[in-house]
């Protein structure tokens, strides 16, 4: 796998005094080897109004631990960022004998 991505998960998921949730407190969880893409990306215009639509992917090793609800920071083998800030969706098996999961990512900034 040609990339490494930086999982980080929130781990303050607690409520103040009136019951609402506190902010994030988003801990580095560790760095795990992926291979990550943009599948199909899109600039749409409509009434003045600009929007980039991006599908973002990648496969992680079948036994990553990485969640819904994760962030995640995508980095080369030399450190170079690629991707910074993906809110992961879903998380899925992907092959015929479930050797990678395939998870699906919206930026979030």
């Amino acid at each position: 796998m040609t990339h490494r991505a930086v999982i980080t998960r929130n781990t303050a998921a607690t409520t103040d005094a009136w019951n609402r949730p506190d902010p994030p407190t988003f801990t580095a969880l560790k760095t795990i080897a992926c291979r990550a893409w943009s599948k199909t990306r899109k600039h749409i215009s409509d009434d003045g109004k600009e929007t980039l639509i991006e599908d973002l992917r990648a496969l992680f090793p079948k036994d990553a631990d990485i969640q819904t609800g994760d962030r995640v920071t995508v980095n080369d083998r030399l450190g170079a960022l690629i991707f910074d800030s993906l809110a992961v969706l879903t998380v899925s098996r992907k092959g015929a004998n479930v050797r990678h999961r395939e998870v699906l990512f919206e930026r979030h900034k």
